[in-house]
């Protein structure tokens, strides 16, 4: 039920944390990609909300994946 939701939708994860130089460049750097090209977008900053964190963590074990920001999900399916 929860791709239903997300079809025709981009989710991504970020941070605005910037504790973590690194992190905090590669999630600036691909909501501008987005945004340059004009890409409707979910941003879901995991600093700013807790919940948004632990669905990360949930998402990123179905796929086998470790979560390391940003993490995008393009119709419910992980993109990396």
């Amino acid at each position: 039920p929860e791709l239903i939701l997300e079809f025709g939708r981009i989710v991504i994860y970020t941070t605005s944390f910037r504790v973590v130089r690194t992190t905090f460049e590669r999630c600036e750097l691909v909501r501008k990609i987005f945004q340059n090209h004009r890409v409707k977008f979910i941003e879901k900053n995991i600093a700013l909300d807790s919940e948004y964190g632990k669905e990360l963590e949930t998402r990123c074990k179905r796929v086998g994946e470790p979560p390391s920001l940003p993490v995008v999900f393009i119709d419910g399916h992980y993109l990396g």
